[in-house]
């Protein structure tokens, strides 16, 4: 190909940018260099421990002499399946150093996809722990070997703590990473040391010795290397944060400020949500923070004005663009400050090459086009990976020969986007050449769903889009064909989808079509496609019209909370995807516009609009308000009983009556006095002692099955104390993520203080009004000392602040439950319980807990097992409620 003097110019105009730099340096032997500087800097934090740089070498040379033995060397894979952990880090470096790659997962993929990923790679050793094991599949290597963290806690006496000798190259293969492919399956790149250790140093550039770099990503994502490798080759420290989920904005500020965090990294996404919460709740940004590096998707313009219009020049703001194939980032972007001139672009650019990394913009033929003309971005230079595993043909498709190089062993990388050049010699990203999409981060290719769906027997042809609604946020829209107009529903599909593709990858809605619209060319057009809610969903299910005013105010209702377009009064509240939140907000609708009032229960009793329309016409039935709820009535076995957390609210059991099956009757208890006609208990002793005659309506002898949620498993826990004091037998008294309120008898003001307080400053006024009302009930209740209020707000208080910010008023009654049990449960004392107590812990704890596996109750009990469940404390009955049903179902299964 001839290339002009022209187009050579532009060519080295994007690209002006080579740094001396040995190719041969590898990220662990600089970390080993880095360690000799700052051996006694914190290398690392997290909830539970901080180790100095000296201190994670030594670590993580145990370990690697210990993999080496093992056979790990080069171009040998190990899988890696940690939770975000100092543990990870170790065995991150320690694989480097043995000399191999690692292969990082998510244990709770689908079964299919971990089985391709693992018969892919086939990795010689997988280390990981075990809650993980169960979900693991059934892969047999002859030689693959597992390997239990919680089996290596001996590792300060596997051996030798000294650096081991390198045997890599800068061509040895540093990791491989997965992400979603064309094919139906997922494909993984292969990323050398040269590559990563070139990434690197150039983001390594930007940070100091002084620096606290937040970890944020899953360390299944590329991207959690950008936040710990540069950091560990700068002195600073890593700070890991905790495994709860997704943080909230108050729970990001609190441990912002809390850790004096410098450096975050975060998912545009997560960004803009941080930025209108700045704006909206008028929140301070903490003092620390000094670099914001934003990347894996679009940034909007209009939330980078607002971030700047905040903040100025006091914080630097960076937008990293890159992919896992020319590793993790490419380009940066370092704004002026726009505040006094218009935006001049549609987005915001990725900006320029990082050291040693080349940028092309080409047309179909492979050559340069002019300056503001859009052409297809290629990435050529040290950060390009070495293909994909197994698969040469498409290897060969994406990364060609450079044809403005010689090099026949540099090729570029063919990324889909297209992008062009501006004025100043940015690039802007303008969209893709192809259907590839990111949603949250995650890099989703269609026709991998598209292949999913299509294996369903009675779906014949699919086609899946992403569409933005007007905040920016992407969803993704299945069209479909059916096989002879089968009738199948959008649960059916999502149910199937589950067991083979990740959460982040099943559609929002399914649309049922007779066809495809087509080009003039007789090709799928798909522009042409309907918007989901212009699309009658009758196809999917028979909607049944109001056959009232009544009925037609609450479809209104449900169809504006629940997002739904067109509802029927036949259809089911928790098939339609509602929820406790959903619930409230429905509730606190149907008081202002029918004048009703009822309990969350009622969706339980009544989950369709029909039968909700049936009792409101019967007046307001006392049955209604009974504390016992059957959520479940049906089956042979003996019934389980759990008792509410604190917000009263039983709904959040329905996803774990179901997992336990239709042969265990479950019934869920309430709060006396709910409906406001008769005052709440205020003592946990009268509460049991209620709960008892109620549960005593279905099975008036033992032996008792108990559980409880939160601040309900203190009320189970007496519960069983009496029963067993009135000659009763309890089998069971299992207590899921509850804390012995011995904790909060000792929690000292300052505690008490500081943790009201972060909680406090990024409300809005309403907000806060509602916080400090809910403060002050639940001290005029407990007449007691400060130091003893109860913190257990995880869930309950978060709830409420939550609620407050989305315009749903906060009732009187329902403030007085929350702050009443509050204050009961913390003035409970617990004696000593002559039985055996089973604790679902969730496995992330709060920082004032966390060091206490028993959370106090070893102190009172006669026997006690724990069983670890994946998670935080609010979604021990929400995302992780699989786990728990499972490990609930085990033990019960063994009366």
């Amino acid at each position: 190909m001839q290339i002009t003097d022209k187009e050579n110019n532009l060519v080295l105009q994007l690209n002006n940018n080579f740094n001396t730099y040995s190719d041969e340096l590898l990220i662990h032997k600089l970390f080993e260099t880095q360690v000799e500087k700052t051996p006694n800097n914190i290398a690392l934090i997290s909830e539970e421990k901080q180790l100095t740089y000296r201190e994670l070498n030594q670590r993580s040379n145990q370990l690697a002499h210990y993999l080496r033995d093992l056979g790990v060397k080069p171009e040998v894979f190990v899988g890696i399946s940690l939770e975000r952990s100092c543990e990870a880090i170790i065995a991150l470096l320690a694989i480097l150093k043995a000399g191999g790659a690692y292969l990082p997962f998510d244990p709770m993929s689908p079964q299919d996809r971990l089985l391709h990923i693992l018969e892919d790679a086939q990795p010689r050793v997988l280390l990981t722990q075990q809650k993980y094991l169960e979900n693991l599949p059934k892969y047999q290597q002859q030689q693959m070997q597992v390997l239990c963290w919680e089996d290596l806690k001996k590792i300060d006496n596997l051996g030798n703590r000294e650096n081991l000798q390198n045997i890599n190259t800068s061509e040895n293969y540093a990791y491989i990473i997965y992400t979603s492919g064309s094919t139906g399956k997922p494909k993984g790149a292969f990323i050398p040391h040269r590559a990563l250790s070139n990434h690197s140093v150039s983001i390594a550039d930007n940070l100091q010795a002084n620096d606290n770099v937040m970890q944020f990503a899953s360390m299944n994502f590329d991207v959690a290397g950008e936040e710990i490798y540069p950091t560990l080759l700068s002195g600073g420290t890593v700070v890991l944060r905790p495994n709860t989920g997704i943080p909230t904005i108050s729970e990001f500020h609190e441990f912002i400020q809390s850790k004096q965090l410098t450096v975050l990294n975060l998912p545009a996404s997560y960004w803009h949500d941080w930025v209108l919460a700045l704006d909206n709740f008028q929140m301070t940004l903490p003092d620390s923070v000094r670099l914001v590096i934003v990347g894996n998707e679009k940034v909007l313009p209009e939330r980078l004005i607002t971030w700047q219009k905040m903040i100025g020049k006091r914080v630097r703001w960076l937008n990293a663009y890159g992919l896992t194939e020319t590793t993790i980032t490419s380009t940066i972007y370092e704004p002026e400050i726009w505040i006094e001139k218009p935006f001049s672009v549609d987005s915001v650019p990725i900006g320029y090459a990082i050291a040693n990394t080349q940028i092309y913009l080409l047309d179909e033929s492979l050559q340069p086009v002019p300056q503001g003309t859009k052409g297809e971005l290629y990435i050529g230079g040290m950060g390009i990976a070495k293909g994909y595993v197994n698969l040469p043909q498409l290897t060969a498709k994406r990364f060609i020969p450079n044809p403005f190089s010689n090099n026949s062993e540099s090729p570029i990388f063919k990324t889909g986007d297209s992008a062009r050049m501006l004025a100043d010699g940015s690039i802007e990203v303008l969209g893709r050449v192809d259907y590839q999409v990111k949603i949250r981060g995650f890099r989703i290719q269609p026709e991998e769903i598209e292949t999913a769906l299509n294996q369903h027997p009675d779906v014949a042809q699919t086609i899946v889009i992403a569409r933005e609604n007007k905040l920016g946020e992407k969803h993704l829209f299945a069209y479909i064909i059916l096989k002879q107009s089968n009738l199948i529903t959008d649960k059916q599909l999502s149910i199937f989808l589950k067991d083979k593709l990740p959460e982040y990858m099943i559609p929002s809605a399914y649309i049922f079509l007779d066809a495809f619209p087509l080009t003039l060319n007789n090709k799928i057009d798909r522009h042409a496609l309907p918007f989901p809610m212009q699309n009658s969903l009758q196809q999917i299910r028979e909607i049944s019209p109001a056959r009232n005013f009544q009925e037609q105010q609450l479809i209104e209702i449900w169809e504006e909370i629940l997002g739904i377009k067109p509802i029927g009064i036949t259809d089911n509240f928790f098939d339609l995807g509602g929820n406790s939140l959903s619930a409230l907000r429905m509730l606190a609708q149907i008081e202002q516009k029918l004048a009703r009032k009822f309990p969350l229960s009622i969706f339980l009793l009544s989950p369709t609009i029909e039968k909700l329309a049936d009792i409101i016409q019967q007046g307001e039935p006392k049955e209604l308000w009974e504390s016992l709820v059957p959520i479940q009535p049906h089956g042979d076995k003996r019934p389980l009983f759990c008792v509410h957390a604190i917000d009263g609210n039983v709904i959040v059991f329905k996803k774990l009556a179901n997992l336990l099956g239709t042969d265990r009757p479950f019934y869920a208890l309430q709060p006396y006095g709910i409906d406001g006609n008769e005052p709440l208990h205020t003592k946990v002793e009268d509460m049991a002692f209620h709960y008892i005659k109620e549960i005593r309506k279905i099975q008036p002898q033992g032996p008792y099955l108990l559980s409880g949620f939160s601040g309900g498993g203190v009320i189970a826990f007496e519960m069983a104390q009496q029963l067993i004091s009135q000659g009763e037998k309890v089998d069971l008294l299992a207590l899921f993520d509850t804390y012995n309120p011995i904790y909060f008898h000792k929690l000292s003001f300052s505690d008490w203080f500081n943790f009201r307080w972060q909680r406090f400053i990024p409300l809005k006024l309403r907000e806060k009004n509602i916080y400090l009302s809910m403060l002050a009930n639940n001290l005029f209740c407990k007449l007691r000392k400060i130091t003893r209020i109860f913190s257990d707000v995880n869930s309950e208080e978060d709830l409420l602040i939550l609620l407050a910010s989305r315009g749903t008023d906060v009732s009187a009654i329902e403030l007085n439950i929350l702050t009443t049990q509050l204050a009961t449960v913390n003035n409970y004392h617990p004696q000593k319980y002559p039985g055996k107590l089973i604790l679902f812990r969730s496995s992330q704890q709060p920082w004032w807990i966390i060091g206490d596996r028993n959370l106090a109750w070893g102190e009172v009990a006669e026997e006690i097992e724990v069983r670890d469940i994946p998670g935080d404390h609010d979604n021990i009955v929400r995302e992780s409620v699989i786990f728990l049903a499972k490990n609930l179902k085990d033990y019960l299964n063994c009366l």
